[in-house]
C-alpha cells in the first residue's frame, strides 16, 4: 500500500488503459511470483516514454485484487485466461486471445532498456509483419525438429556447413513484435490448425 500512495501523486498512466478499439498494444503473460518483475519493467517502459496500451494476462488465482491495481497505476490492464496450457506453452493463447491486432509481446521477466514502442516502425517488422530476436539454441538439437516444419508444409531450416548458421537459431520469446491480421492473410494460423 505504500507503493501505491506513493504513485498515486504522479498522475501516472491510468489513461492509457486500452479502450476497446485499440489495435496495437503490448501483452505479456505474468502471474505469481513472476509480478513483481513483470511490473518492475512495465514502469520501466512507462518512464522511458511507452505510450500502449498494456494488457497483462494470467491464469485464474494468479493475481490478487492488490496485485491488479499495481498493474493499473502503470497503465496495465490484467486479463485472465481460460485454458488448460501452463506456463510457456500459454503465450499462443495469449496472443490468439488479446484484441489487438499489433502485437509487441513481452517476456514477463524482461528488463526493457528503452521505449520499445518503436519496434513498431522497425523496418523488417513493417516488411513482414513480424519481428522475432533470436535465442541461443539450435533448433535442430531438439526433439520436434523437422516435424513442427513439415507439419505446416515448410522446408525445415538447415545449415550449409558443419556450423551453426543463424537460420537454425531458436526465436526468443522475450520480445517478440506481430501483426495478427497480416498472419492471417497469409493463412498460416489457419493452415496450422488444418494440420493439428
Amino acid at each position: 500500500h505504500t507503493l501505491q500512495r506513493s504513485w498515486r501523486p504522479m498522475g501516472l498512466w491510468q489513461h492509457l488503459i486500452a479502450g476497446d478499439n485499440a489495435t496495437r498494444g503490448i501483452v505479456v503473460s505474468s502471474g505469481g511470483s513472476l509480478l513483481p518483475l513483470t511490473w518492475a519493467g512495465l514502469a520501466l517502459l512507462r518512464i522511458m516514454g511507452s505510450k500502449l496500451p498494456i494488457e497483462v494476462w494470467h491464469t485464474p488465482g494468479e493475481m490478487t485484487p492488490d496485485a491488479e491495481s499495481m498493474l493499473q497505476l502503470i497503465g496495465a490492464a490484467p486479463k485472465v485466461i481460460h485454458t488448460k496450457a501452463s506456463g510457456y506453452w500459454l503465450l499462443p493463447h495469449v496472443i490468439a486471445q488479446t484484441k489487438f491486432e499489433e502485437i509487441l509481446f513481452l517476456g514477463a521477466d524482461i528488463t526493457p532498456l528503452a521505449n520499445l514502442d518503436t519496434l513498431f516502425r522497425h523496418r523488417d517488422y513493417r516488411r513482414t509483419g513480424a519481428l522475432l530476436t533470436t535465442d541461443l539454441q539450435d533448433v535442430r538439437t531438439r526433439s520436434w525438429y523437422p516435424d513442427a516444419w513439415l507439419r505446416l508444409g515448410l522446408q525445415p531450416p538447415e545449415c550449409k556447413g558443419p556450423k551453426r548458421c543463424a537460420d537454425v537459431w531458436e526465436t526468443d520469446s522475450a520480445i517478440m513484435v506481430l501483426n495478427k491480421k497480416r498472419a492471417r492473410e497469409r493463412r498460416f494460423f489457419r493452415r496450422s490448425q488444418q494440420r493439428g
